[in-house]
C-alpha cells in the first residue's frame, strides 16, 4: 500500500503537515466516479473545509480549463477511506493509521 499512497510535507492551518494528492487516492479507491465529481461531493457531505481539511491548488492545463489538485490532510484521507467502504478503502486506511 506505501507505494501506491505517497504522502509529501505541506503546510496546512500553519503548520507543516503530512498531506496526500487527493487524485492518487481517488487511483486507489477504485472509485468508478468523475474525479472532479467525486472529490466535491465529498467535500460538501462530509463539511471538510479548504484550508483546514485540504488546499487547493490550481494547475495550467494544455487545453481547457486549469486542472484543479487537491491536497487532503492524513486525517481527511482517512475519513475518505472509511467512506469509500471499500476492500481498498479499509486497506488504506489502515496505511494511514500506521503512518501517523
Amino acid at each position: 500500500m506505501n507505494e501506491l499512497i505517497t504522502t509529501f510535507t505541506g503546510i496546512l492551518n500553519g503548520e507543516s503537515q503530512s498531506l496526500v494528492n487527493a487524485r492518487d487516492l481517488h487511483t486507489v479507491l477504485g472509485s468508478g466516479r468523475q474525479f472532479a465529481n467525486w472529490i466535491q461531493e465529498r467535500i460538501e457531505t462530509y463539511g471538510f473545509i479548504d484550508g483546514e481539511d485540504f488546499l487547493t491548488n490550481l494547475s495550467k492545463s494544455l487545453i481547457g480549463r486549469p486542472k484543479a489538485e487537491y491536497h487532503v490532510s492524513l486525517d481527511m484521507a482517512k475519513e475518505l477511506c472509511l467512506v469509500e467502504n471499500t476492500k481498498q478503502g479499509r486497506k488504506a486506511r489502515r496505511y494511514f493509521i500506521e503512518v501517523e
